[in-house]
């Protein structure tokens, strides 16, 4: 899939007027499901306390929840960063997370994969936080890829799952089944603090079972 960076001159107007017209129009969607929809975050009373520079991690299932809730989940995390396939079809999301003001690390396997997790784990151990989606971006759907277990044990950066329960919503077509929320539905966010402590395998195992819970 061709790059951002590697689109014409020529053509590179166009492609931004599409990404931009595109993150607005999701921005206000996003936005209006916020404001019509019941929305409650909940941490575990006995974990620690949530660390600002922390990896937020959910399944892929639930991307358009995190957007719904993002501000919220903004409000507890610093100097957000995240990694984001450098596609030119992937503009809008681009631009939609920079109206949300989080930086960009366009980066993906094969696209300068492994110099874009360097960079982010340099962002997170200077205070950092990012959101991932650790069976992404292809699935399977609901296993654990280990990214997210070598980033937190490259960076000592605690990891926070991300639970979701939505009473009212559709799934869009595709491997993983996105959970779009109808307006004025009821949304909970369950948050978990897993430490990496011991060994990956053992927090791969932890990561994965609080997301099914």
């Amino acid at each position: 899939m061709t790059r951002y960076n590697q689109v014409p001159w020529p053509l590179r107007p166009l492609v931004e007027v599409y990404g931009w017209t595109v993150a607005l129009l999701l921005y206000i969607f996003f936005a209006s499901l916020r404001l019509s929809s019941s929305l409650q975050i909940m941490h575990i009373p006995e974990d620690p306390p949530l660390d600002p520079s922390s990896i937020w991690a959910s399944w892929h299932e639930d991307v358009v929840l995190n957007f719904v809730l993002l501000p919220l989940i903004l409000k507890k995390s610093s100097a957000p960063v995240w990694l984001n396939h450098p596609a030119w079809t992937m503009r809008p999301i681009h631009h939609l997370m920079r109206l949300f003001g989080i930086k960009v690390i366009m980066a993906a396997t094969g696209q300068g994969g492994k110099q874009g997790m360097e960079e982010l784990n340099r962002q997170l151990i200077a205070g950092g936080s990012t959101i991932i989606n650790p069976d992404g971006p292809a699935g399977p759907k609901y296993v654990l890829k280990r990214g997210v277990v070598q980033m937190a044990a490259a960076t000592a950066r605690p990891v926070v799952t991300m639970r979701y329960k939505c009473n009212r919503y559709w799934s869009w077509p595709g491997w993983d089944s996105k959970r779009v929320p109808y307006p004025f539905s009821r949304i909970e966010l369950h948050l978990e603090t897993k430490i990496f402590q011991g060994s990956e395998d053992q927090l791969a195992q932890n990561i994965s079972e609080s997301l099914a819970r």
